[in-house]
């Protein structure tokens, strides 16, 4: 089954991605879960990129290949492949993910692996360029990032967590280019350089998920993004009311009084 067959969608079922691979061994198929999942179980010669890192490590992924992404179900999967698409990468996703895979009878490694639970994000909320476009970030009406610009590193917190922020890289810092964006107007581009710098960079460790952490370093990043290209107010010349006039000379014959008080009394003058 050749790529060109598959072109016009960017989910594929997983008999058509087995298939694919035994006719093609150029076919990168990389597994986007969480380190606890993959060790669970995954696909034979498949590599773990986990979805979090993907943009640092994209140049990992070779352009001239295609690539099929696989996570637990196939939503985080499909949100690698729309960003590699958006960057010009031959991707797709694997529907209905590992689960669907190991229902259909295929094996995982290692020899009795299986399909891990991905931890909730309880009380999460899911921010509106999540809602609109997952693969993208959403600054302001006028623009929209690719995450694939977004550069997303991971280390250990040293804020609240005890024990599991000291083993776990639960500290998120997302990063954003101006100058080697693709997505940036020439105005735009001059507003952050002048007011943010070549780069422009937030960082979480408020939660001990690091998908929490991630959520809010992207969010904080959009914050400042949107808050360095607004465009400042025009400042117009007010003149003082009636009633604002009325209140500063009552408050300087206030001062007055209080001034003439303090006064030491005068005393009988020296005949």
């Amino acid at each position: 089954m050749s790529a060109s067959e598959h072109q016009s969608e960017i989910e594929l079922d997983p008999d058509r991605v087995a298939a694919w691979r035994e006719q093609d061994s150029t076919l990168q198929l990389i597994d986007v879960r969480e380190p606890y999942e993959r060790e669970a179980g995954h696909i034979e010669a498949s590599a773990h990129i986990e979805l979090i890192q993907l943009p640092a490590q994209a140049q990992s992924v070779e352009r001239d290949r295609a690539v099929v992404f696989y996570c637990r179900v196939g939503s985080r999967s499909l949100m690698a492949a729309q960003a590699f698409r958006a960057s010009g990468y031959e991707a797709y996703s694997m529907r209905g993910g590992l689960v669907r895979w190991a229902q259909e009878g295929r094996p995982l490694l290692p020899e009795g692996g299986y399909v891990a639970d991905h931890e909730p994000l309880e009380g999460r909320q899911v921010s509106e360029a999540e809602c609109t476009h997952p693969a993208h970030l959403r600054i302001s009406s006028r623009l929209t990032l690719p995450l694939a610009e977004i550069r997303i590193r991971a280390s250990r917190s040293s804020g609240p967590g005890g024990q599991h922020a000291n083993v776990t890289a639960s500290r998120v810092q997302a990063s954003f280019d101006v100058l080697a964006s693709s997505s940036l107007s020439d105005w735009q581009r001059r507003r952050l350089l002048a007011r943010a710098g070549p780069v422009v960079a937030a960082v979480a460790q408020d939660e001990r998920s690091q998908a929490r952490n991630r959520e809010l370093a992207l969010r904080r990043l959009a914050e400042r993004l949107a808050t360095a290209l607004a465009a400042p107010k025009p400042r117009r010349r007010t003149v003082p009311g009636a009633a604002s006039r009325e209140r500063r000379l009552t408050a300087k014959r206030r001062i007055s009084e209080l001034k003439r008080e303090r006064r030491p009394p005068e005393g009988p003058s020296d005949q």
